[in-house]
């Protein structure tokens, strides 16, 4: 469905969904600015087994406890061990969604919920076209055996990040192919293709 933008601000793009993933997120942006738009990919990943107060604020807890930049760190990896040339800044990690692990209820005697899965829309820019299938390629590979994926994970949360929990569980969707949009300046700022640039629209 189309977004529904501010007064003097206008949509590139819409919401698409597939299997209840979003396969594009619109961007509100100034009238008159210059919006390119790339190919890119989308994945949902879950991180199971994580603080329950995380749920406060789950986007500023991906932050502050540096497990957003851990996946896109160890996402990187596991590009490069396959000779794909990617950076962590072209992995863009946004909360859909917080799962209870444990039910609710009003029921007298039940336990405090103690963890919850944090489930994780990540969209790749591609900097070079010629590199989409073969991302996806590795992508589809992770989807189908995270191992790898969590380990890595782990590794770099230990070795960098130590303060940071360690989920209990990593899943992950196959990608799919969308459309990421970005202002024309960024790409003068940086020396990469920059992440999407996911201003939230009104829903």
């Amino acid at each position: 469905c189309m977004p529904i933008c501010l007064d003097g601000y206008i949509a590139m793009g819409m919401f698409r969904c597939v299997a209840g993933s979003f396969v594009e997120v619109p961007l509100c942006e100034k009238a008159g600015k210059e919006i390119n738009a790339v190919v890119g990919l989308t994945l949902s990943v879950r991180l199971g087994a994580i603080p329950a107060i995380a749920a406060q604020n789950p986007t500023a807890y991906l932050e502050t406890s540096f497990l957003g930049l851990g996946l896109r760190r160890a996402m990187t990896a596991q590009m490069l061990a396959q000779d794909v040339m990617v950076v962590p800044t072209d992995f863009d990690i946004s909360v859909r969604s917080v799962i209870n692990e444990e039910p609710g209820g009003g029921t007298a005697g039940r336990r405090l919920q103690s963890t919850i899965t944090l489930d994780l829309l990540v969209a790749v820019g591609i900097r070079n076209p010629t590199d989409l299938e073969r991302i996806e390629s590795v992508l589809m590979d992770t989807a189908s055996s995270p191992g790898g994926l969590f380990e890595r994970l782990k590794a770099e949360l230990r070795r960098n990040f130590p303060d940071a929990p360690i989920p209990g569980s990593l899943g992950l969707t196959p990608p799919a192919r969308t459309q990421i949009y970005f202002q024309a300046e960024e790409i003068a700022n940086r020396t990469t293709t920059p992440g999407p640039t996911l201003v939230p629209p009104l829903p």
